[in-house]
């Protein structure tokens, strides 16, 4: 009997451990004067963001305490990433990526991060989520890609900077559908190619938003759509500007702009409708363009 309670007991001891390593505390922390092998506690912090996370449950809080660079993190789960206002968390990425997303079902928050790349292709590569927040962060000189959507997922992208990445945004799934929304955030000074690349498969589906919004000096486009799929990209009071190539431009029979109160100057093209739909409320300023204001047939229609 007692030889049965031990193994029991055993057993136990070893399941909680087991959760334990699964991570079990609601709020996390870390602090440049951390210790990954602290309790990850306000009074005990950890060092880096993928202990932290490692320690945190689902849906949990990384809470940033103090100045300093926490690590690339790799999130498998619901969880968000902190710093509050006035203090610099930042990801010096070396290889790979700064953030990898890839969490079925999870909800995740990037709040507050500035990442730089020194040798890694990507800022943030998701690659699936069910929804994913990005506020206030800074993604710069990443060699591939600022942000990278390769799966489905809610996106909402406010107040963010991605500057001098080889592009800025790259949303290409492969089967599944992405809804996104950039507000009040700037995709500029892209190094290789375009401030924005949607390119979603044959079997996909991509709706973006754009406002508030800049993207501006590009070396190729400021905007470029083509899809295998359908692909739809609405802009609304933004301004793009000095782009190589386009302003905006649809790439294929699956792609469609839709773009109101905004100013289109400085690129080679204004609008570039080489084989999709272009949608202009005409309410735009697409002036100053320096070989084309406009190149294809443009649809003008009036507001609601």
């Amino acid at each position: 009997m007692r030889q049965r309670r031990a193994a029991v007991l055993a057993g136990v001891v070893a399941l909680l451990c087991t959760v334990a390593a699964r991570g079990t505390t609601q709020r996390t922390f870390v602090a440049s004067t951390g210790l990954d092998t602290n309790p990850c506690t306000r009074d005990m912090p950890c060092r880096s963001f993928s202990t932290a996370i490692a320690a945190t449950s689902e849906g949990g809080e990384v809470i940033v305490l103090d100045s300093a660079g926490y690590g690339a993190a790799i999130i498998t789960q619901s969880v968000a990433l902190i710093s509050p206002s006035g203090v610099y968390a930042g990801i010096s990425a070396f290889s790979a990526n700064a953030v990898t997303i890839n969490a079925p079902s999870g909800v995740v928050i990037l709040e507050g991060l500035t990442m730089n790349g020194l040798g890694a292709a990507n800022g943030i590569e998701l690659t699936d989520a069910a929804a994913t927040y990005i506020e206030d962060c800074v993604v710069s000189n990443f060699s591939n890609h600022g942000l990278e959507v390769i799966g489905g997922s809610t996106l909402f992208v406010k107040n963010t900077t991605l500057r001098r990445n080889g592009v800025g945004v790259y949303i290409s799934p492969p089967t599944v559908g992405v809804m996104a929304l950039f507000d009040r955030s700037h995709v500029d000074d892209s190094t290789a190619s375009n401030g924005f690349s949607i390119l979603p498969a044959a079997a996909a589906t991509v709706k973006v938003t754009l406002r508030d919004s800049t993207v501006v000096r590009n070396p190729v486009n400021g905007i470029a759509i083509s899809a295998g799929g359908a692909a739809e990209v609405n802009i609304q009071n933004c301004t793009i500007a000095y782009s190589g190539q386009a302003g905006v431009g649809t790439f294929s029979a699956g792609s469609i702009a839709r773009v109101s109160q905004t100013m289109v100057t400085g690129n080679y093209y204004g609008f570039w409708n080489f084989a999709g739909t272009i949608v202009s409320f005409g309410n735009n300023q697409v002036r100053g363009n320096t070989t084309m204001e406009k190149n294809g047939a443009i649809t003008v229609v009036g507001q609601d």
